[in-house]
């Protein structure tokens, strides 16, 4: 298919401006609006929560409709989520109203994380050469590209700039996918697609355990990143210096998902999975110890080998490792968990902990939850079956 991988990859570019405009900058669209702190982490918190029923509910569409697709699920959430940021933009709401449509539209925007993996994985289970790991990592670039543009718009315009930027980049993302080669879905993988989520634990334990491993250290970095502010803050920085810190966090994901396909022809999943573990606590733990910028920043630019890696491995994991009419539960899950359960217990948690008892404790606990996650991986690694049965 001509052009298919630079295609896939503006989809993958455009889409995480979208989602930086969404979840970048909540608090500062919420601000704008009139909403407190209070308010606004209601807002992210329930967001993420509801993400664990919706994600998979909204997924499971796509093999209960039998003219849906994923490239359909794609264009009807960016049509919603327009008309809900439009609503926003244009009319003063009351509070209440406003937290509701902006959990509504974290709803809408998370379910093509998973759909936009598994469209990656329906070109490879076709025979396709598609590198998903150079895509996403250009989807972090741009994430990371748009928070810095987008911080000045809003100093130089106001907040409802981003509105603007969200809704350029959401038709791109909507012509993307008209102009992608179609993908075969053939009646018999649709009919046999719908899985529940405990079901697919079951039939899937070491996925699980995988996933469960990695939720821990991973929402402590989401938690990390959600009071970076504080943190910079506390080593003597500037709000600038947080801006250049979380672009430099993000900009170091795209090497690493980019040679994620060719470590693949040399090393297992398992062993990169445990390259990535240990990278957590690298990460993680430099960051809670820290005693100066310098060795944060060196903290967060472990982003890359962490998170990075993790994420490209895990979605060709999934690919080969779980059949292919299970494979969009196995993206919604990996969604479900890592942005749903995961950050709504860490932010909770942590929040809970800097406002009673200050900062050091927050890290410490990040610190503990990274440790708890490795263990269970090692335990996994050490003690589960080297070879797996791979699905054509």
């Amino acid at each position: 298919m001509k052009h298919l991988q630079l295609k896939y990859n503006l989809l993958q570019f455009f889409y995480w401006i979208c989602y930086c405009c969404v979840y970048g900058f909540v608090a500062i669209f919420l601000q704008y609006h009139g909403l407190s702190n209070t308010e606004i982490g209601i807002v992210t918190g329930l967001g993420a929560a509801f993400t664990v029923i919706t994600s998979p509910y909204l997924a499971g569409l796509i093999g209960k409709i039998k003219s849906m697709t994923n490239e359909k699920m794609v264009v009807l959430t960016m049509i919603g989520t327009f008309i809900l940021y439009g609503l926003m933009s244009l009319i003063k709401f009351p509070h209440v109203i406003m937290i509701i449509l902006y959990i509504l539209l974290i709803q809408l925007i998370a379910t093509d994380v998973p759909v936009l993996s598994q469209i990656c994985m329906d070109y490879l289970k076709e025979g396709e050469y598609l590198d998903f790991g150079l895509a996403r990592g250009l989807g972090s670039l741009s994430y990371a590209s748009a928070a810095a543009v987008m911080g000045f718009l809003v100093d130089w315009i106001n907040p409802l700039a981003v509105s603007v930027v969200y809704v350029i980049s959401g038709l791109l993302v909507i012509l993307m996918i008209k102009i992608l080669p179609k993908v075969k879905h053939l009646e018999s993988e649709k009919q046999g697609s719908s899985i529940s989520i405990f079901r697919f634990i079951k039939l899937y334990k070491r996925y699980f355990i995988i996933v469960l491993s990695f939720m821990l250290p991973l929402s402590m970095a989401s938690t990390i990143g959600t009071y970076l502010i504080n943190i910079v803050k506390s080593l003597g920085g500037t709000s600038s210096l947080f801006g250049i810190a979380t672009f430099l966090s993000a900009g170091s994901e795209l090497p690493f998902m980019a040679i994620t396909h060719s470590l693949l022809k040399k090393y297992t999943p398992r062993q990169l999975f445990m390259v990535a573990s240990i990278a957590y606590v690298i990460r993680n733990i430099t960051i809670a110890l820290a005693g100066n910028l310098v060795v944060l920043i060196i903290g967060l630019l472990f982003q890359g080998l962490s998170f990075g890696l993790f994420t490209a491995v895990v979605t060709n994991y999934a690919n080969d490792y779980v059949r292919k009419e299970h494979g969009m539960m196995a993206q919604t899950l990996l969604a479900v968990m890592i942005s749903g359960i995961g950050p709504t217990i860490g932010n909770f948690v942590c929040g809970r902990l800097q406002d009673t008892l200050g900062l050091p404790a927050m890290l410490l606990f990040t610190s503990i939850c990274t440790i708890i996650g490795f263990v269970i991986y090692l335990c996994l690694f050490i003690f589960g079956k080297k070879e797996e049965i791979k699905y054509e």
